[in-house]
């Protein structure tokens, strides 16, 4: 989520409190202080990893000085764990999703992004390298020309074998989702409506 709140991506952002400093150098930033948090947590967390597997390593009936190191590594994982559910939990109830900039970044991309879709979908007819080397072909051809997706797709006849409405549906972005919507909704209700 961190980077998804960068200027230049945008397509989320985080509850704004007013009178927050956002960056001491910046006044005009809203810089991703939960998330800036919630990563620090985590190294924190991670660094105990060795710590706890040195607690593993001992002579003879563990003895007292591996032990000795979980007095450390349990509560200051779990005070920092806690923490991140904290932050975790007011990141999400404050969270922006910004959806017609997440479109616009994908369109930057005139089509592209979607060519393994078309790949998959001649897989069929031409063979999985076949398919590979034509939409690669087509792709970097239409890139070099300054053409979107569809006109360097259309350009190799090669690919003619997908029809124009294949190609419509092919190079829709919602239809790519696949099963994503299905499957967040499953996790909202196995969370007990925590995701409402």
């Amino acid at each position: 989520m961190y980077q998804l709140q960068r200027p230049e991506i945008g397509e989320l952002r985080e509850s704004f409190t007013e009178g927050t400093v956002g960056s001491i150098t910046m006044p005009h930033k809203r810089n991703p202080e939960i998330s800036e948090h919630l990563v620090t947590l985590s190294r924190v967390i991670r660094s105990q990893a060795g710590l706890a597997l040195d607690g593993m390593v001992v002579e003879h009936e563990r003895d007292g000085r591996a032990w000795k190191t979980e007095w450390l590594v349990i509560p200051e994982t779990g005070m920092s764990f806690a923490a991140c559910v904290g932050f975790g939990a007011r990141m999400l109830d404050g969270l922006r999703v910004d959806a017609d900039r997440m479109l616009a970044n994908i369109g930057q991309h005139r089509g592209y992004l979607l060519s393994e879709p078309v790949m998959r979908a001649l897989a069929g007819r031409l063979g999985k390298h076949t398919a590979h080397e034509a939409v690669y072909a087509a792709a970097m051809n239409g890139i070099d020309a300054g053409q979107d997706f569809r006109a360097a797709l259309r350009a190799d006849a090669r690919l003619d074998v997908i029809s124009d409405a294949e190609l419509d549906e092919l190079l829709e972005v919602r239809a790519s989702l696949g099963s994503c919507a299905a499957l967040v909704d499953r996790v909202c209700r196995a969370c007990s409506g925590a995701c409402q």
